[in-house]
């Protein structure tokens, strides 16, 4: 494939926050540990040295050897989970919800990351061990954000009613959603490889976390790849006291309120401080704890406590307690070897909220790194491109503005020339204005601003009447549009890997983990050889 790169400040996708994390320019002074070069990495573990994690060891080598794989050579994730017996071991870690078959596009990048991440250190500072981790949202149970896959075109559903964590749905279930994919399977020896891949790991293991995790590693064993479960009851064990301390101080509102504070002086914050964090996980049920005052219940008030009853509870199963999207992050810090955490625009977003609260838990923030971001075009759709003289970073902006800036190109009706003589015009008009001593000069800018817009308006009536000119372009224009934004949402939270992987195996894998950089914060558009 061919490769381009736009900047994330052309592309306009990325807030202004992302823009000025990944130009080291973040205007709030409470975070300074983003990860744009090795000398942040030094610092970072010049003060977390890292002991054994015998805890972590023991979970891994009891959840991998609890799932059936496909794949019968686990050589180099058995390796890697026994580096968690050694000092200087750090992890790589990303996260996502458990969408089926692992999809769209977007998750496959997230780990593509954390491994090129991984493979660049282990080769850059091999005093030390880097194992590029996957954290599964196993205890998510927002199911209608996991359970559609989009395949050529065609929405596939995996269709049951459940309010549970997701993790703890019967993998079988699936069997019938995949048995719907079979015709595009099986028909060639990568796509029966994927096959068997899905049908193995849905038909063998009872839990859909088990099943995700035995899809990911026949994916992803030969790059090491750890999938870690965070619902574990040893794991929970570690995170008791921040349960207790959360529901008699309610220190996440509190942290996150006060960081939310300063950075909306300059930035939107992604998320807004809750008072209610934690959920109960009961049976085939994931509830949120709502409290007041000595008063602790479910949302659906069919559990209720004391407060006592309640700090009784966690001490004895606190593998019945969940974190929320804002607790989550300190539950896997006090559980992961972090390094890094490598995510997409969001998360960075409110992780980025987060630093004082676990300043204030004592607890060490990771490095942030923003995930890699990859474009794919078929060579069809580049020739399209080319033809009509679109730029890389036009195919980031709407319709209406790739039409515009083509059809201003290709007709001698110079719109821009003619706004910039009458900004000009009307600057000289102003500066006249001003000498005039008791002019209402709120009365000119009304008329400026008349000025601006109905020559917008005008500008607009051109483009309508020259559309009429230029049919074939709007079809382009729409090709290009459809296949890189399909439904309107991007490519990437749309299209499945499936495509490509039909087409080029692991290969696909291995050429995003070479074109993925934890450096490199640029959009990358790759173009398909036909």
């Amino acid at each position: 494939m061919k490769k381009n790169k736009v900047t994330l400040n052309d592309t306009g996708l990325f807030s202004n926050l992302i823009c000025d994390f990944v130009n080291s320019a973040l205007k709030f002074k409470f975070y300074d540990q983003y990860c744009s070069n090795m000398n942040h990495i030094h610092e970072f573990i010049k003060n977390n040295k890292k002991k054994p994690n015998s805890l972590l060891y023991n979970v891994l080598s009891s959840q991998y050897e609890n799932t059936n794989f496909l794949r019968q050579d686990l050589s180099l994730v058995e390796f890697n989970i026994s580096l968690f017996q050694k000092n200087n071991t750090y992890t790589i870690t990303t996260g996502h919800q458990l969408n089926i078959c692992a999809n769209p596009v977007f998750l496959i990048y997230k780990i593509i990351s954390v491994i090129s991440c991984a493979n660049y250190l282990n080769k850059n500072l091999s005093d030390y061990n880097f194992i590029p981790c996957f954290w599964m949202a196993s205890e998510d149970h927002d199911f209608d954000e996991i359970k559609n896959l989009n395949l050529y075109n065609k929405e596939y559903t995996w269709d049951i009613n459940t309010e549970d964590a997701v993790g703890h749905l019967p993998s079988q279930s699936l069997l019938s959603f995949i048995d719907q994919l079979e015709f595009f399977l099986n028909d060639s020896e990568n796509g029966n490889k994927l096959l068997d891949i899905y049908k193995s790991s849905y038909a063998n293991n009872k839990f859909y976390s088990d099943a995700t995790r035995s899809v990911l590693t026949s994916l992803f064993g030969d790059y090491g790849l750890v999938v870690v479960d965070g619902n574990h009851p040893d794991l929970k064990q570690l995170f008791i006291s921040d349960f207790k301390d959360e529901i008699a101080n309610q220190f996440v509102y509190e942290s996150v309120k006060e960081s939310s504070d300063i950075i909306k002086k300059y930035y939107k914050p992604q998320i807004n401080a809750l008072k209610h964090n934690i959920f109960y996980l009961s049976k085939n049920k994931r509830q949120k704890i709502i409290y007041n005052k000595n008063n602790f219940q479910t949302s659906n008030q069919k559990v209720k406590w004391s407060y006592s009853e309640l700090m009784q509870e966690i001490d004895n199963y606190p593998e019945r307690f969940s974190p929320n999207v804002l607790l989550r992050p300190l539950y896997q810090e006090r559980v992961m070897n972090n390094l890094m955490y490598i995510g997409g625009p969001s998360e960075i977003s409110y992780w980025l909220q987060l630093n004082i609260m676990f300043n204030n838990r004592k607890q060490s923030f990771p490095l942030l790194s923003l995930r890699s971001h990859f474009l794919i075009l078929s060579d069809k759709i580049s020739a399209v491109k080319k033809k009509i003289a679109l730029d890389d970073k036009d195919l980031f902006v709407n319709f209406e503005e790739q039409f515009k800036k083509i059809i201003l190109q290709k007709t001698n009706i110079k719109t821009k020339d003619y706004y910039k003589k009458i900004e000009i015009l009307l600057s000289s008009i102003e500066l006249e204005f001003n000498e005039i001593d008791g002019f209402p000069i709120n009365s000119f800018y009304v008329f400026q601003k008349k000025i601006k817009d109905s020559f917008s308006r005008l500008e607009s009536k051109i483009i309508k009447f020259e559309k009429n000119n230029f049919i074939n372009l709007e079809n382009h224009l729409n090709a290009i549009n459809n296949y890189i934004k399909p439904n309107n949402i991007h490519q990437e939270r749309f299209i499945s890997f499936i495509p490509y992987y039909l087409k080029y195996g692991q290969d696909f894998f291995d050429l995003l983990i070479k074109e993925s950089s934890i450096f490199d914060n640029n959009y990358t558009i790759l173009t398909e050889d036909d």
